[in-house]
């Protein structure tokens, strides 16, 4: 189906492209339907049926630097080239609303972007929680950044309030990946 979140024209769209992105009225913003996906020179950042980016390879999975981190610095540099953006931990909390709280998609999750039912928001953001940690935009000082929304790994306490205030910028896993935002034009 189409959903209505993501109906744009000439003038009601993002200042990105507006290719699987939602409008969430409450804060005149848009964000990526899906998780960023390893494939985004070809297929933009929000594309379902690919592998999830993540810091390191692993349970699906893609990090194109091979062995190398792939740090906060580095989806930084790739959304501000789709001229878009990390999401605020505010847009978060609120675009993500809906999902099945204090919970997690467990064997669901194969490193896909893809609909998983109880992870879906009120506005059609697929594994909006419960997969991977996204990258904030919030930071708490030049070290470390917050995440947000779980992952599927044992983490029961993922949800649309879920954050966690000790992601060292310098390092990375197969558990953390990003959502882009982008403003309204």
């Amino acid at each position: 189906g189409i959903n209505h979140y993501s109906i744009w024209d000439k003038k009601h769209k993002p200042i990105c492209n507006p290719e699987g992105m939602v409008f969430i009225p409450k804060l005149k913003v848009w964000i990526d339907i899906y998780l960023c996906n390893s494939e985004w020179v070809n297929n933009g950042t929000s594309k379902a049926g690919l592998n999830i980016l993540a810091g390191s390879n692993n349970r699906g999975r893609v990090n194109p630097k091979g062995n190398d981190n792939f740090l906060y610095s580095d989806f930084q540099t790739l959304l501000k080239t789709e001229n878009k953006r990390l999401i605020t931990w505010d847009e978060f909390i609120i675009s993500m609303k809906g999902v099945k709280e204090f919970s997690n998609a467990n064997d669901l999750d194969n490193g896909i972007t893809k609909h998983i039912r109880d992870f879906t928001s009120k506005y059609g953001i697929e594994q909006a929680t419960g997969v991977q940690w996204v990258w904030a935009a919030d930071k708490i000082d030049d070290e470390r950044a917050v995440l947000l929304g779980g992952y599927s790994d044992g983490c029961v306490n993922a949800g649309s309030r879920t954050s966690g205030w000790s992601g060292y910028v310098w390092s990375s896993y197969w558990s953390v990946g990003c959502r882009a935002a982008c403003d309204h034009l």
